[in-house]
């Protein structure tokens, strides 16, 4: 799972800038993917801390997921579950009538083309159910099905994923969509093939925050283990 809370990395070990990263003679896009990987993670980690100015909403969220131990404690029973909750708390979670990631990102002044990509891509992202139809890993490309109304197919670039997982996978992550690719919001609840039609029954159950809740509750019990970075 890719941090959206803790990874700092030091200066030294920053990704090429936007000029750098053009000026590259056309690389495929699973390495364009990182260097805009790191930029979203340092976005995601500024719109987490905006969204903590805001206490309430932080402990509307933990409390939806079933992490709110007690007033300002949470419980986690890993590291990756942090992650869940912020994607939650960024994507699902509202505050002054629209998404934090709106609010947040309404003051946000974008630095470069690669802000602006993520920042559009951000304010549309949207949870979604999928099945893997093709794995193309030597591009780290996923091919994915979509699966309900909310979601269009699409192919997802993501280096962890296109190794280990499997064709007919059931994957309910959210999709940025960029102009060369797309990329996962870094939370991805995956399950086993052959769990469609009955993942496609709990998906209307719900809506909003409840319906991300419950496909987290469902992956602590029958999710399956993959890579996802």
């Amino acid at each position: 799972s890719t941090s959206v809370a803790s990874i700092t990395p030091p200066r030294s070990e920053r990704s090429p800038s936007w000029v750098e990263q053009q000026n590259s003679d056309m690389e495929p896009p699973w390495v364009t993917y990182r260097t805009f990987q790191q930029r979203l993670i340092e976005l995601q980690q500024a719109a987490v801390r905006w969204g903590l100015h805001h206490q309430p909403v932080f402990e509307r969220a933990a409390r939806k997921l079933g992490m709110l131990a007690g007033p300002g404690t949470l419980r986690f029973d890993g590291e990756s579950e942090m992650d869940v909750l912020m994607d939650g708390l960024i994507y699902e979670e509202q505050v002054q009538q629209r998404q934090v990631v709106a609010a947040f990102l309404a003051g946000y002044p974008c630095r470069d083309e690669m802000d602006r990509q993520l920042v559009a891509a951000m304010r549309t992202a949207r949870f979604g159910l999928y099945r893997i139809e093709t794995i193309i890993a030597e591009r780290a490309e996923i091919e994915l099905k979509a699966l309900v109304a909310e979601a269009t197919d699409t192919t997802l670039i993501n280096v962890g994923l296109a190794k280990t997982a499997k064709p007919g996978a059931i994957l309910a992550l959210r999709v940025l969509r960029l102009p060369e690719f797309s990329m996962a919001s870094g939370v991805l609840f995956p399950f086993a093939v052959g769990q469609e039609q009955r993942l496609v029954r709990e998906w209307r159950k719900k809506q909003g925050f409840e319906r991300y809740a419950h496909f987290f509750k469902l992956s602590r019990k029958e999710g399956i283990q993959i890579v996802f970075e």
